[in-house]
């Protein structure tokens, strides 16, 4: 008997997937619309349902690209693995796809429901399907085991915590180990009511790990929103903190930043410490994977002094020196749209993805600490204004295509900076450089001179320490380009017959890349930077991956590197 994943409903009426019934999600909207389950996790269940459903002897599976021509019918239910199902007849049958899109042509005809998890409805109308269409734009983690389905991600991003009376007491880390806090651990209560607009309620603390309980400055964050219609299709709310945050973050991830940190003695990232409050409104498109948002905030920001957390090597040796950020108050306003219509969030091999955002700087004043070329004659230099009356963006914008069914090309583009060619103050300014964006070429290599000579700063501790200038650049443009090709060979380890040695299919994806950027500043005497460029190639098993990058100018030296995600 074939595990059945859906509960029949008459057109128009609610719909449910009998897989996420013990998780209680619920998707509401007409049998004929396509409905996204936008940012709503992967219910266990589901994952688990999915999996018996390809397993089951009885569906026909497919995998790859998959026609069912003009003129002909299937008469059995379907399952699609990592690929695209381009029906153009008739199947009489539900269907579910995994990390694969589902195209109609002007004949096709699906007689039962569609079940799509990792992919979309990417041609043809969503009436041409009888039953219900149910779409999760994310997916979860899996593998082969000879030629059986099985989940390897058992965490499907469901929230943890302790439950007690009505709420979860939450414990985490915050963004990642750094040179400044050690470990951020967030902790307190998550409240969310139930019904159709629910209302969430955060009260979390931060202790950093390079301060004790006693000291004064440990951080918060109260977050209160409503949201209206599950999915959300709208929301509202505002929050309080106080929290230490990267300047920059879209180049490595925080998996990666912390481990850097805490292993190699190498923190990538720069920081400053905000206080302060929003408020925000938003909502996301019905039928489309669109969000919108749009916020204000008014924050006070401080330079922070370097910490001395604990690393694995090099623990005894200095940290790099951080850059001199504008300390006062500024007010801002934000907007920010993201469209992700890719078949994968983890692994895509299709579709789109746009990160757009605007913030315009009010009113504030912000101001450079006193600084000298040496640690003798900083109190005879004056404070520095900076301007708070600006302009500036952020676009990531990202295309993925299938070349075949085992390789696919992937290009992005990334512009940032000021947008009315005034002077960004430090905390909003951008660099290129290294592992997370040139890997070619050093960290902060693309800077505009800002760390070409240290000076000195005296913080708040009363210690003299060495810093630099400015952050980077005022205007940025990457451009990056790879092309994957999966081995149709897996490579298999272990017989199943130990428990210390289980039996695993690997399946190797070869890399080949090209990155180009270019920096320009703002400030008068500022260094603008020529193209730079590098190629390089990789081999990736699941997340993890292993590269050379080769610059094309400079000191022509390799560089090895080894990512924990893809590149983009």
């Amino acid at each position: 008997m074939m595990p059945s994943l859906f509960r029949s409903r008459r057109r128009g009426s609610t719909v449910r997937l009998l897989a996420a019934v013990i998780g209680g999600l619920t998707l509401a909207g007409p049998l004929a619309a396509q409905d996204l389950a936008e940012s709503e996790p992967i219910p266990p269940e589901l994952a688990a349902d999915v999996v018996a459903w390809f397993n089951d002897p009885g569906v026909v599976r497919l995998e790859g690209r998959a026609v069912i021509p003009a003129g002909t019918s299937l008469d059995a239910p379907v399952a699609l693995l990592r690929g695209e199902l381009v029906v153009n007849g008739v199947i009489r049958g539900d269907v579910v796809l995994l990390d694969g899109d589902l195209s109609l042509g002007a004949d096709g005809r699906i007689e039962g429901d569609v079940l799509i998890v990792g992919g979309r409805l990417r041609a043809g109308e969503a009436s041409a399907i009888d039953g219900l269409l149910t779409e999760f734009p994310e997916t979860f983690r899996w593998e082969t085991e000879g030629g059986v389905l099985v989940v390897t991600e058992a965490s499907l991003r469901q929230e943890r915590g302790i439950r007690l009376f009505g709420s979860r007491i939450s414990i985490r880390a915050g963004t990642n180990y750094n040179r400044i806090e050690g470990l951020p651990v967030h902790f307190g209560p998550v409240i969310e009511s139930s019904g159709e607009n629910p209302i969430r309620l955060e009260g979390l603390v931060t202790w950093r790990t390079e301060q004790s309980f006693t000291d004064d400055e440990l951080g918060f964050r109260i977050l209160l929103e409503r949201r209206i219609g599950r999915p959300a299709r709208f929301f509202y709310g505002a929050s309080a903190y106080s929290e230490v945050t990267p300047i920059e973050r879209w180049g490595l991830g925080d998996l990666e930043a912390s481990l850097a940190t805490f292993l190699l003695h190498r923190d990538y990232r720069d920081y400053f410490e905000r206080h302060g409050w929003s408020a925000f409104v938003g909502a996301a498109a019905s039928r489309l994977p669109i969000r919108a948002q749009i916020g204000y905030r008014d924050e006070k920001h401080f330079a922070l002094p370097v910490g001395s957390p604990w690393s694995l090597s090099r623990n005894a040796g200095p940290w790099r020196p951080l850059p001199l950020v504008g300390e006062g108050d500024v007010r801002l306003i934000e907007f920010e749209v993201r469209v992700d219509d890719r078949n994968s969030a983890d692994d895509p091999t299709d579709g789109w993805y746009l990160n757009a955002r605007l913030r315009y700087g009010l009113t504030g004043d912000l101001t450079l600490p006193p600084f000298a070329e040496d640690s003798f004659s900083i109190a005879a230099n004056p404070t520095t204004d900076l301007p708070t009356e600006f302009s500036s963006g952020f676009l990531d914008l990202r295309r993925y295509a299938r070349v075949d069914p085992t390789s696919h090309l992937a290009l992005r583009l990334v512009l940032a900076g000021s947008i009315n060619g005034r002077r960004l103050p430090t905390q909003f300014q951008h660099a290129l450089g290294g592992e997370g964006s040139l890997p070619g070429w050093k960290p902060f290599e693309l800077d505009c001179g800002a760390r070409s000579t240290p000076v000195f700063v005296e913080r708040e501790n009363g210690r003299i320490e060495p810093s630099f200038r400015a952050y980077g650049c005022d205007r940025i443009a990457l451009f990056q380009a790879e092309y994957r090709r999966t081995l149709t060979s897996p490579i298999r380890i272990g017989s199943g017959g130990s428990d210390w040695l289980p039996r695993m299919e690997l399946e190797p994806t070869i890399v080949g890349f090209f990155d180009a950027g270019r920096a320009w500043s703002d400030v008068v005497d500022g260094e603008d930077l020529d193209d730079h460029a590098d190629v390089g190639m990789g081999l990736e098993i699941g997340s993890l991956g292993a590269y050379f990058a080769y610059p094309l100018g400079g000191d022509h030296r390799f560089n090895f590197f080894v990512r924990l995600q893809r590149r983009f």
